[in-house]
């Protein structure tokens, strides 16, 4: 059974990771795009994407850490909420400081980081709907 755990744990870190980076990148050149009018290189995008992944799993796990043991385990609601408001100011300021305007080469700043991160949500919230619509759709057809 440890086996078994580890070969999925070795899959999700060498396939899942750096797929959800690929990604996360993708998103985030649309979103430089829609926000700024200009496009990110797609490495320096991996690469912010990236750190933006890492910063994220870091602050959930110590914010999760911090409420879940004071309150005896519970609270796991208050931790993503809290978690989700820091990663937006996180992600924003890393938005704002690492992607540079192409001309100046000046960073864009933390405003337009933070309207990158609006415009990433609602991009994850259409993909979102899409795919229930289409799980919804085939999986309404599979009961007839």
């Amino acid at each position: 059974m440890e086996g078994t755990a580890a070969l999925v744990l070795l899959l999700v870190l060498c396939i899942g990771v750096p797929l959800a980076i690929l990604i996360g990148a993708v998103i985030l050149r649309a979103a430089t795009k829609i926000v700024t009018r200009f496009d990110v290189p797609f490495g320096r995008a991996f690469g912010i994407a990236a750190l933006v992944m890492l910063t994220g799993f870091a602050v959930g796990f110590f914010i999760g850490l911090a409420v879940g043991t004071s309150q005896g385990g519970g609270g796991a609601g208050a931790a993503q909420a809290i978690s989700f408001i820091i990663n937006l100011f996180v992600a924003s300021a890393i938005y704002g400081a690492m992607i540079q305007d192409p001309k100046s080469g000046a960073p864009i700043g933390f405003g337009k980081g933070v309207l990158i991160w609006l415009v990433q949500l609602l991009i994850w919230i259409g993909i979102a709907l899409v795919v229930f619509l289409i799980l919804f759709v085939v999986g309404g057809l599979s009961f007839r």
